[in-house]
């Protein structure tokens, strides 16, 4: 997309945009774009490279007009404030802080959802279902991060949770629990989580 300016932009001004735009899930093999399939009996939904990019101004190239086509390209950094709207029982992760933690993952859900809880859990087991559905009731996450190159997202029911301290931040490891009852794999998330803390 192109788009004609009525002024130029000088050197330390700036202008807003605002772009309506629509955006999709693909069910196909591409990696880096939004993804949707199914887990277990419900959607997984992964997002990235979801809302149009601005062009990089480079003192040394001028406008940097590559296009994004299935690999990464040069983008700018920049400050991201998104609400993702999910049904009701999908457990979220995404780019940035959680704002509303309190209202979407309480302590004695998030309590629920921890990996510790799954370990001894056997082989094979179909998900427990930790937040029942519900049709029509809905939850917003709301994310905000500051000076980042992109934002992702994924979003699936079934997600558990292990988290680490690094200072200053708070690192999360979210997988989908089919997958963690592998003990290679609970094995591993053990050493990143305390590495993380060793740190």
């Amino acid at each position: 997309m192109i788009v004609h300016l009525n002024e130029y932009i000088l050197p330390h001004t700036g202008v807003q945009f605002d772009i309506d735009f629509d955006t999709y899930y693909d069910t196909g093999g591409a990696r880096r774009r939004m993804k949707a399939f199914m887990s277990y009996g419900r959607k997984q939904y992964n997002g990235c490279h979801w809302y149009p990019r601005i062009a990089v101004y480079d003192h040394k190239f001028s406008w940097t007009t590559d296009q994004h086509l299935g690999r990464e390209f040069y983008g700018d950094f920049g400050t991201f404030d998104v609400t993702l709207n999910f049904a009701n029982d999908y457990i979220v992760a995404a780019t940035g802080k959680l704002l509303n933690e309190e209202e979407v993952l309480p302590a004695d859900l998030r309590a629920k959802l921890d990996l510790k809880n799954f370990a001894n859990k056997p082989y094979g087991e179909r998900p427990s279902v930790i937040i029942p559905y519900e049709e029509g009731k809905r939850k917003e996450w709301h994310f905000y991060a500051e000076n980042i190159h992109d934002f992702a997202f994924t979003a699936n029911p079934h997600y558990r949770i292990g988290e680490a301290e690094w200072w200053p931040m708070k690192i999360l490891i979210m997988l989908l629990k089919p997958i963690l009852l592998f003990k290679n794999h609970m094995l591993l998330v053990g050493k990143m989580l305390q590495n993380i803390q060793l740190r």
